[in-house]
């Protein structure tokens, strides 16, 4: 069962990515439902959806790498 602490982390992944502006948000969103999806995707997932998503740990670093870096974080 996940903890505490990776539900926060997914949801404050979640409305970073929702809170970028266009064309990153989409393609941010596009990224994070392909990974989740094997590659399929239908439509633009919800910020539940991302969140639900997010809450598998690989994913949740992958993205939460991707933003450092979209933000100029050094590693």
């Amino acid at each position: 069962m996940r903890n505490h602490e990776q539900l926060v982390e997914a949801n404050v992944l979640a409305e970073n990515l929702f809170s970028l502006e266009e064309p990153w948000r989409g393609r941010f969103l596009t990224f994070v439902a392909q990974r989740a999806n094997g590659g399929q995707v239908e439509s633009s997932p919800s910020q539940e959806q991302v969140e639900t998503w997010l809450g598998s740990g690989g994913l949740r670093l992958a993205v939460s790498w991707l933003l450092d870096l979209w933000h100029g974080v050094e590693m």
